[in-house]
């Protein structure tokens, strides 16, 4: 108990000197669901895994008949995302690769289409298929991994010919063998990164560009060029 005690103590002085803030920013997530937190932080780049005044925003929005659940997740007033979550054991949270979310930036609403096809592509109110489940164990904390300032500078110079005066980055997931996935932004300029469980990075293939929210496609391509490997439930 004195550990926990002392672990959230430290992550509260850690936010006030990151961000300079005086108010207190909890980077452990205090609310209900860590399992649908756990899917949003691994499945949404750019998220923080946290509201600038305290927890993400998750909310249940409904249930099928299997018990998958679809959900709400956000942070501040910015962007806004529903996700499906296949089912949870209360260590793994199980889902979909690639296609478990959809996203809209401020401004901009959902169609009436885009939560039926999201539905669609996670077999909304069909058996549950273990086959197609990735997992991740559960969490309250968003992974700090960084990229390395010698993988930026090089990225950089293949993209912007090295002229980048403040960038920043966000850790996403890693594969089942330590590879690691983040996005990367300097102004306009947004990127998805794979860098090696050695934290080495091939120039060749190791980034692409991406321009809006609807990546999952691109994402999914992107993984494979690399020969990413989902930590799948069912081994493949």
């Amino acid at each position: 108990m004195r550990h926990k005690k002392i672990s959230f103590a430290l992550s509260m002085l850690f936010s006030i000197g990151l961000f300079g803030c005086p108010m207190l920013i909890p980077l452990e997530y205090r609310g209900k669901h860590p399992e649908l937190f756990t899917e949003a932080i691994h499945s949404l780049a750019g998220i923080r895994g946290y509201h600038s005044h305290g927890d993400a925003y998750v909310r249940i929005v409904e249930e099928d008949e299997y018990g998958r659940i679809l959900f709400y997740y956000g942070e501040d007033e910015y962007d806004s995302y529903r996700l499906i979550a296949q089912k949870s054991d209360g260590a793994y949270v199980y889902y979909y690769p690639d296609f478990n979310f959809i996203s809209r930036s401020i401004g901009t609403s959902f169609s009436e289409q885009d939560i039926p096809e999201l539905k669609d592509k996670n077999d909304w109110n069909k058996p549950l298929d273990e086959s197609k489940f990735i997992k991740q164990k559960i969490v309250r904390i968003k992974a700090g991994h960084g990229l390395s300032k010698k993988n930026k500078e090089e990225i950089f110079r293949e993209t912007t010919g090295g002229n980048v005066k403040r960038s920043f980055d966000s850790y996403l997931t890693s594969d089942k063998y330590g590879k690691k996935l983040f996005g990367l932004w300097s102004g306009e300029l947004r990127l998805f990164v794979i860098i090696n469980a050695d934290d080495s990075c091939d120039l060749a293939t190791c980034f692409i560009k991406f321009t809006d929210h609807n990546y999952q496609q691109e994402l999914k391509e992107f993984k494979e060029l690399n020969n990413w490997n989902e930590p799948w439930a069912t081994p493949k």
